[in-house]
């Protein structure tokens, strides 16, 4: 998937599930780069959680990403 990550604008990041690992794209904007982060985390908590019909609703998985990434922000005031 590095490759994937690599070679496609759209893609920012992955989410292997079997090896528990998230990637995220070099480069990207600070604000881009945590958003991604808690997408891919939702993506990692449906596979461990077994919640496959949601980690295929790219929509979705987007939408709480989100909403985590902007709750965690307004708690603590920014995120690392």
């Amino acid at each position: 998937m590095h490759r994937l990550i690599d070679d496609d604008s759209s893609v920012y990041g992955d989410t292997d599930g079997g090896e528990c690992v998230i990637r995220l794209k070099k480069g990207l904007k600070p604000e881009t780069l945590q958003h991604t982060f808690y997408h891919e985390l939702v993506h990692a908590m449906c596979f461990t959680l077994g919640l496959d019909k949601l980690n295929k609703d790219e929509g979705k998985v987007d939408a709480l990403g989100g909403a985590l990434y902007q709750y965690l922000k307004s708690k603590r005031g920014s995120l690392p």
